[in-house]
């Protein structure tokens, strides 16, 4: 055949110049700039032995004395190396290369000056791999940084292949491949940001652990539920299906120095299903939402007037429709009117005075994360900080953003005013 007769012409010869290889094009999508090398000599030796080039960097195909047939076809296939490297070469370095002749004798030098040694690599890639930290990177880009590093490693410490002269059943490997993906996953893990401590707890408490493509399509999702929240969505996607109506009973509270006798209970429910406080006496609350029993909150005082609204749950009919008829109500009432369809727990208030959210159990948290430190004075004189903020669901169709975690708390807070803000 016309392969056997001309070297040149055989796709396996390494002379072989196929019509699309030329010498400008570049054949590694990465730039040698000095501290990439490894990286760079393993795309680099990829490129070329696809392209049956690899004779000409690694010493195996000796330049043609001259008269030889193939010196022509030496020399071509030699410039289109040296070329497709130096156009991988960043530009300071191409400037101390330019003249170098043979790929082989550029090889050798790139090799000389930026080769660290296999030791010294080891212990660099191991340091950024405990040093590396999501920080302002998503979870995507983080986990390909993080890929890159630990796929370099084992490039330097591969698992070795069995060498018994009969394939043995001792599952040596498969348990040394089992234990170097474990710390592949812990260390992924480790160094999420804390706004993943939840789904990241989780996750390291099953056993087996699962495998590092599992892990990061959980931590896709979530990252995609949290932006979902952040995403500067209103907080309350409820509100505006609504039209301002609700199912709820507003409530005044008053304190030694409040003058509203008679006037205040105009937009109430008095008399009627009313709930009794065993605590304290009054009406429109129980002692689980006793503020006398569980202390205020940290914005209100004991000697001037509260005015909260409490939602509770009225399954008359006549009493919906009695206050959706309220045409007075503010802006604060119908919004706390709305609020009521998706709370479905005694627990919390709602609160027209207080200025964030507030939560007392972590575990009502669906997301939360670590924030600047906020020092808080409880009712009872005490001051409590706290550094945690985050996400609360009540359902699917509504939830709180940035409420803050204060344990110490007896009551969980709904602020009114945030909520208008939210959605304003």
């Amino acid at each position: 055949s016309m392969a056997n007769l001309n070297p040149l012409m055989d796709p396996l010869n390494p002379y072989h110049v196929p019509n699309g290889d030329n010498a400008i094009i570049s054949i590694v999508p990465i730039v040698l700039k000095g501290n990439n090398y490894h990286a760079w000599s393993r795309a680099m030796t990829m490129a070329l032995t696809s392209k049956n080039k690899m004779e000409f960097i690694d010493g195996s195909l000796s330049k043609p004395d001259v008269g030889d047939a193939l010196l022509p076809a030496w020399k071509k296939c030699n410039n289109m190396v040296l070329s497709w490297i130096i156009n991988s070469l960043d530009p300071e370095i191409i400037q101390s290369v330019l003249w170098i002749d043979i790929a082989k004798d550029l090889w050798d030098d790139l090799r000389d000056r930026y080769y660290q040694g296999d030791v010294f690599r080891i212990s660099e890639l191991q340091e950024a791999v405990y040093a590396l930290r999501q920080g302002e990177l998503s979870v995507t880009a983080y986990f390909t940084q993080l890929k890159g590093l630990w796929q370099e490693l084992e490039n330097f410490r591969p698992i070795p292949s069995c060498t018994c002269a009969n394939q043995c059943n001792c599952k040596l490997i498969p348990t040394m491949k089992a234990y170097i993906e474990g710390d592949y996953v812990i260390r992924f893990l480790k160094g999420l940001n804390e706004q993943y401590s939840v789904v990241r707890s989780q996750i390291m408490l099953m056993d087996p652990l699962p495998t590092m493509s599992k892990v990061f399509s959980l931590l896709v999702q979530q990252e995609r539920q949290v932006n979902i929240i952040n995403g500067g969505q209103h907080v309350l996607t409820a509100y505006s299906g609504t039209n301002g109506r609700g199912n709820f009973k507003e409530r005044n509270f008053k304190d030694n120095n409040f003058q509203s006798a008679g006037r205040g209970r105009g937009r109430g429910q008095g008399g009627k299903n009313q709930k009794v406080c065993s605590f304290c006496g009054k009406n429109g609350h129980t002692v689980d939402t006793c503020y006398k029993k569980h202390g205020y909150p940290p914005h209100l005082k004991n000697n001037y007037a509260i005015n909260n609204y409490v939602a509770e749950h009225d399954d008359d009919a006549d009493d919906r429709q009695n206050m959706m008829s309220q045409r007075e109500m503010g802006e604060g009432s119908s919004i706390v009117c709305n609020i009521f369809n998706s709370l479905n727990s005694d627990s919390w208030i709602i609160d027209t005075g207080a200025t964030d959210h507030v939560c007392n159990s972590i575990t009502q948290f669906q997301t939360y994360r670590k924030i600047k430190p906020i020092h808080i004075k409880l009712p009872d004189g005490s001051e409590v900080t706290t550094s945690i903020s985050g996400t609360v669901f009540f359902s699917k169709d509504f939830y709180l953003t940035d409420v803050l975690f204060i344990p110490n708390f007896k009551l969980n807070l709904v602020s009114v005013s945030k909520i208008t803000k939210a959605l304003s």
